[in-house]
């Protein structure tokens, strides 16, 4: 860390970096974030049904699955300052082509463009958190910076409302700013990448290996059932609850909002736990309960719905700031960006499976009991993998 001392140093540097990665987080998945939020406006105007609604995202995680284990060496080996800037500009392609869509086949080519922006967005954060930021402060760094993806949900769940009096197409191209102001930030404010380097070992000696990958299981459930939330539950408030455009839209929104707070409060506390298993655990548990209260809210009124979005942004919304804080246990400074990049790998792939498989369930079906049983049972599941990542010693 030699690099990083003078930088260090200076505390307000250290609140523009962390705030220049929770922008990187932010701005990469809001057109993944608009395609819930906006569902009902995109299902009218391009006449999608459910399975093609569930299309869209999966073309974002795909490749950012891709992305994130083929690449995420790469922060490492050639440093992280030049890939941030690389990404924020997949990000303003990715909003300004959203913006312009036509055609349903243009809006995959945005949601690919977004998945390019996300694919190492997580290790290159982490990559500069773990060269910059000493141990002790890496818990609200971190934290702060995973509320980055809650804060774009937030900001994408606003967009039906601004919709009124700009349209949506109109509200993307404003969003559009935020990469730009990121490319210049990180010009401007991050150190020069040193020369490149070879990777080193995966984790640390006497680490085992078998825990990034447990680890990334876990994500890979959790996310799953975080992604089919994402996209559909505007869409089931809408449907089902009798809620309005408008306000199912924002519930998207409760969710988010209440992850910007969660991850930030989890990014502490879980820097201070000797082991990240016991609030993985309990996490998955309560995000059970949550999708549990997103089930019966048909029953029992809308009231439901926004008591289950709260839970759920304090629960499977922040489950990515206790495993990104893992990579820092799993492997060496100089290694973070490839340990993450495995369990991103899972979180992915986990966001590409999840929409269609709720969708075509449902339209299969013509109810979304079903989904939101199986949801239930994958967040089970999820609790049975941080029990053996305990046995396991994590």
């Amino acid at each position: 860390m030699s690099s990083a001392s003078a930088f260090d140093t200076t505390r307000g540097r250290r609140w523009v970096l962390a705030g220049n990665l929770t922008a990187t987080m932010a701005v990469g998945p809001i057109p993944v974030f608009a395609v819930g939020a906006l569902a009902p406006l995109l299902t009218a105007e391009f006449s999608l049904t459910r399975t093609q609604l569930g299309v869209l995202t999966p073309v974002a995680f795909g490749l950012a699955a891709i992305g994130a284990y083929a690449g995420g060496h790469l922060p490492d080996r050639f440093g992280p300052r030049r890939i941030l800037v690389g990404l924020y500009a997949g990000s303003l392609v990715s909003l300004v082509v959203f913006a312009l869509a036509g055609t349903f086949s243009v809006l995959l080519v945005a949601l690919a463009f977004s998945g390019i922006a996300m694919s190492l967005s997580n290790p290159v954060t982490n990559a500069l958190i773990a060269r910059l930021i000493e141990p002790g402060r890496r818990g609200a760094v971190m934290g702060l910076k995973q509320s980055g993806v809650p804060m774009g949900q937030f900001l994408a769940a606003s967009l039906p409302v601004g919709a009124l009096l700009w349209g949506w197409r109109g509200m993307m191209l404003a969003v559009a700013v935020l990469p730009l102001a990121g490319i210049v930030t990180s010009l401007r404010s991050l150190p020069r990448d040193p020369p490149p380097v070879a990777a080193g070992p995966l984790v640390r000696p006497g680490g085992v290996v078998a825990n990034v990958w447990i680890l990334s299981l876990y994500s890979f459930l959790i996310a799953v059932v975080l992604q089919a939330v994402g996209v559909y539950v505007s869409l089931y408030a809408f449907e089902e609850v009798a809620m309005t455009s408008t306000r199912a839209g924002l519930v998207v929104g409760v969710f988010g909002a209440v992850g910007i707070v969660a991850r930030i409060l989890w990014g502490r506390v879980a820097e201070g736990c000797r082991t990240v298993s016991a609030p993985l655990t309990l996490l998955a548990g309560l995000a059970a309960l949550s999708v549990a209260g997103f089930l019966v809210a048909q029953q029992l009124g809308a009231w439901l719905v926004w008591v289950a979005a709260a839970g759920f942004g304090a629960s499977a919304v922040s489950v990515n700031v206790v495993a990104m804080l893992a990579t820092f246990r799993m492997a060496s400074p100089e290694n973070t960006g490839r340990a993450t990049g495995v369990i991103v790998l899972g979180m992915y792939s986990g966001f590409l499976a999840g929409p269609p498989i709720f969708g075509a369930v449902t339209d299969a079906l013509g109810s979304y009991t079903v989904a939101w049983s199986g949801a239930i049972g994958l967040c089970v599941l999820a609790m049975l993998v941080s029990l053996w990542l305990r046995r396991q010693g994590a």
